[in-house]
């Protein structure tokens, strides 16, 4: 049995996408989760559409829903934070992500991102980066 890259299991999952939402992901996805949580693709669009903008709230909140390596490059090259993922050969025979932000090669702590696969692994890096980079942000607004 064959993959298609188009599976959901190279999308970022509804937690994701409404933790990208909240740190300001405004790329242009074709697939959003809609109200209830499903993920869906708008046929009626040929183009890409920015899922998050406010103003196509009318119908119900919409997140897009980019694909982890588009999640994964916004994060780098917006936010400023590489999530990457290795593979640990011996003894574990498992994947882990870890983070760092590009401005100062400094790495942020991440933990409980290791999967025995590898889209699992990528996202809860890309998780625990967001959630660490928000929390950041929290508290340099607040020193202010």
């Amino acid at each position: 049995m064959s993959k298609f890259l188009d599976d959901k299991e190279s999308y970022v999952s509804l937690e994701t996408a409404k933790l990208l939402k909240e740190a300001g992901f405004d790329w242009r996805t074709r697939r959003y989760y809609s109200q209830n949580g499903e993920m869906d693709i708008d046929r009626c669009y040929f183009n890409s559409m920015n899922w998050n903008w406010d103003v196509l709230q009318h119908d119900g909140v919409k997140c897009s829903a980019p694909t982890l390596a588009v999640a994964q490059k916004w994060m780098r090259e917006v936010i400023g934070v590489n999530v990457e993922v290795m593979y640990l050969f011996k003894p574990c025979n498992y994947y882990f992500a870890r983070a760092c932000r590009l401005e100062d090669d400094s790495v942020l702590r991440i933990k409980n991102c290791r999967s025995s696969v590898y889209e699992r692994a990528l996202e809860a890096g890309i998780i625990a980066a967001l959630k660490e980079e928000m929390w950041l942000r929290k508290q340099k607004q607040n020193a202010k």
